[in-house]
């Protein structure tokens, strides 16, 4: 996948920041149902034609509620069908009654009846929990076949994707994108909870001014990573007083620090911190006082990106974030990146931020052919112009136009975002 920032010769704004993330495909397995419970992924039948009288399955039990659309779809229609089921409330097993079983009549020639036997009671069958993500009943909620179907979303987990082919004609087959419902990258305000495991994500200390006595703690910890970088958005405390306590972690449970970085008072350009290790620690306190407008960042299991960094060559980390840098952009700026995660078969690409000149200051995003070559389709999606003019109003009670920006970018992108072929080809070329 390749994004490309473009400004002109006069007004410039604030820029963008956006979080990507790659995924490996997970191959049509006829000998059984892989339960896949992360918050995104890729499914496909496999490179070239599928084979007649195929019968395969995914089981998918992500965090919410799960949907899956198609950027490649090709069956033969009417024939061979990929079929979405949701559990059905019937899906849990449960055990059967205990039953009472009377002991057998017998004869005797003493007229004294003897002592009536207690019942015998024959235990039930043993039977066995499902295990987390699987289920035993399925009902249809979509059977797709033929050409490029609109997006499926199921009411209950796990979704069911089974794809069967007949024994004659065969066809291209497909690539379909599962991910939860809702906004994969989750905001997570003041809180002392469960650690952060998504690949990304938003912390905040809340909408508008914080509290006087706050003390918020935010243990990050995305799945996979092997460093945590947190850029701040904003960054606006009591000097002296409010402070963001940044830590790098040495385990999960962060029993000892091995470096931790203060920040406090009002960022003009908000900083970045990174850790060398696969967790962070984010605690913030205030006094009881004065107080400010407070912070905002992301945080990535990766590398933050920046316009200077384009040189760098081809972006291979599981995850990271880009960015045209802090502060305006200039005028006359052009920047690249080219993103290729190691071991992935795509990419998905999520704005945090959003502030352009409508209509002359663009991004635009493509996506590339297993050849190296840009998808002639591709690139005429990538003509939408992402340029509403609101920073941060996503998270700090703003009117929601940054909102619609950003559900419009992401619907493009999840399209675009198989940019390194099916079966990881390798990193594209310019074309």
């Amino acid at each position: 996948m390749r994004l490309r920032f473009v400004s002109d010769y006069s007004i410039t704004y604030d820029g963008f920041s956006a979080v990507y993330s790659g995924s490996a495909a997970t191959q049509c397995t006829p000998s059984g149902s892989p339960v896949l419970t992360s918050t995104w992924g890729l499914i496909t039948d496999g490179a070239g034609s599928y084979e007649i009288n195929t019968r395969c399955e995914w089981d998918i039990a992500s965090p919410g509620l799960a949907s899956v659309s198609f950027h490649q779809f090709a069956t033969e229609a009417g024939y061979d069908f990929v079929t979405v089921r949701e559990c059905t409330p019937e899906g849990e097993a449960t055990p059967p009654p205990e039953t009472t079983t009377p002991p057998p009549a017998t004869t005797t020639p003493n007229p004294t009846p003897s002592p009536t036997p207690p019942p015998t009671t024959t235990p039930p069958p043993a039977t066995t929990t499902p295990a987390p993500g699987t289920c035993s009943s399925y009902s249809d909620v979509a059977s797709l076949s033929g050409a490029i179907p609109p997006p499926v979303t199921v009411n209950s987990l796990p979704m069911r994707i089974a794809f069967t082919s007949d024994s004659s004609v065969r066809r291209q087959g497909f690539v379909g994108i599962w991910s939860d419902a809702a906004t994969s990258y989750a905001t997570t305000a003041c809180t002392n909870g469960a650690p952060l495991t998504a690949y990304a994500g938003l912390i905040t200390d809340g909408p508008g001014k914080y509290s006087n006595g706050e003390s918020c703690t935010w243990m990050i910890a995305p799945e996979g990573a092997s460093e945590v970088t947190l850029k701040f958005l904003m960054l606006n405390t009591e000097e002296g007083f409010d402070k963001v306590h940044v830590d790098s972690c040495i385990d999960a449970e962060c029993s000892q620090v091995s470096s931790t970085q203060v920040l406090s008072g009002l960022y003009e350009s908000p900083p970045e911190v990174t850790s060398s290790t696969p967790w962070m620690r984010v605690t913030f306190t205030s006094d009881g006082s004065v107080t400010r407008a407070g912070f905002e960042a992301v945080y990535t299991g990766g590398s933050v990106h920046g316009c200077e960094d384009v040189s760098s060559g081809t972006l291979s980390q599981p995850m990271g974030v880009m960015t045209d840098g802090d502060g305006k952009y200039p005028n006359w700026e052009t920047c690249e990146w080219i993103v290729s995660p190691s071991g992935s078969s795509g990419a998905r690409l999520e704005f945090v931020e959003f502030q352009t000149e409508g209509g002359y200051d663009i991004v635009s995003v493509e996506e590339c052919s297993s050849t190296g070559r840009r998808a002639e389709s591709a690139t005429a999606a990538a003509g939408l112009k992402f340029d509403k003019s609101t920073k941060h109003e996503h998270t700090k009670g703003g009117d929601g136009a940054l909102e619609e920006a950003i559900e419009e970018a992401q619907a493009v992108v999840k399209i675009l975002g198989l940019s390194l072929g099916v079966m990881g080809a390798s990193a594209p070329q310019a074309p």
